[in-house]
């Protein structure tokens, strides 16, 4: 029996109909789960002795291909059109920065995991940064979350649509009692330095900079 070669009029329903669709098929995808499949692919390369190394570039390929487009995208340019003014009306949420996977300590910046021209298409961000300091890691969340900052910084200076920044910081100052290791110290330098980045942006985007958490005046400290 042959397949039926009916189809559905979805552009025949009402734009309200079709605006439910979107926004109840579309979300904007969670980078940490890329991160995760990321770190995963290396440590399994590594785990093989007679294997070369993976380089970052490779690697980043490899994840970036398996994520793949909406199908609801793919369909025709109104309903693509439709579907993305309903999806960029929605908040994308970055709350870890990309991972670093090489020996070589080398950043694959957040451009490996969304375009640029995504990201200056963006008209609400929220970003929720943790740059607590984790003993026993061997990379530094603060420097991973520095260099994504310096990218989102450039890029957007080059272009942007925002209308919403809302940034949320979380750090809590090691106890310095007893003196900091090369590692601590390492970390709140790059700390410090992501607060300058925090003020570039509010100082580049005063209308759509929301800001919660510390105050960056506030800990621009040397470290004793």
């Amino acid at each position: 029996m042959a397949a039926s070669t009916n189809t559905f009029p979805f552009l025949a329903l009402s734009a309200e109909l079709r605006n439910s669709v979107y926004e109840y098929c579309l979300e904007w995808p969670n980078p940490s789960i890329a991160y995760q499949r990321l770190q995963k692919s290396y440590e399994l390369q590594n785990q093989q002795p007679d294997q070369p190394p993976l380089s970052p570039s490779h690697l980043s390929q490899r994840v970036l291909v398996t994520l793949g487009t909406p199908a609801l995208l793919l369909l025709n340019r109104q309903i693509s059109f439709e579907a993305l003014t309903v999806i960029y009306r929605r908040t994308f949420a970055l709350s870890a920065p990309p991972p670093l996977v090489s020996m070589r300590s080398e950043h694959l910046g957040v451009t490996a995991f969304i375009s640029p021209v995504t990201l200056q298409r963006l008209r609400y961000v929220m970003l929720d940064m943790n740059l607590n300091f984790k003993p026993g890691m061997w990379h530094s969340n603060a420097k991973r979350w520095l260099n994504t900052m310096e990218k989102l910084l450039c890029i957007w200076t080059e272009s942007n649509v925002l209308e919403r920044l809302r940034v949320k910081t979380k750090y809590v100052v090691a106890d310095r009692s007893l003196g900091w290791t090369f590692e601590q110290a390492a970390h709140h330098r790059n700390v410090l330095q992501t607060f300058i980045i925090l003020r570039d942006f509010e100082k580049a985007f005063p209308q759509i900079f929301e800001k919660r958490g510390h105050d960056v005046n506030l800990q621009l400290q040397p470290p004793i």
